[in-house]
């Protein structure tokens, strides 16, 4: 009893303590748009051959690009596949993407018809 009430005076913490880690907002959205993708199956149809990768298209967030693109390099895979990240722009072609992230304040509504005519997962902030 007198060890417990000298560590909790002392303000030391257990060794088993939880230490909450920081991480980048762009990175936690990164992480999370590759999360979502693994519960996601496409049609084979949307893949030239079976090594073909995944493409996840980010429009309007360079910082989110950049954090799957680490996912990516790491080796990560999305349904066995290995992906790319391409950074695009308004008036892109979306059809080669199987995932998008549309970041900011962008409008959807433009973008959205190109993606509903495909077997595109689309993703805003």
């Amino acid at each position: 009893m007198m060890l417990a009430a000298a560590i909790l005076c002392s303000g030391l913490r257990p060794a088993s303590a939880a230490v909450p880690i920081e991480a980048p907002e762009a990175d936690l959205k990164a992480a999370t748009v590759y999360g979502m993708t693994i519960f996601v199956e496409w049609p084979k149809t949307k893949f030239p051959d079976k090594d073909s990768p995944m493409v996840i298209g980010v429009l309007g967030n360079d910082a989110v690009a950049e954090g799957l693109d680490a996912i990516a390099r790491s080796g990560r895979k999305i349904g066995g596949r290995s992906f790319t990240v391409l950074q695009l722009k308004p008036g892109d072609d979306i059809q080669k993407c199987h995932v998008l992230f549309i970041g900011g304040n962008r409008e959807f509504n433009p973008l959205l018809k190109p993606a509903e005519l495909g077997s595109v997962l689309t993703i805003g902030e």
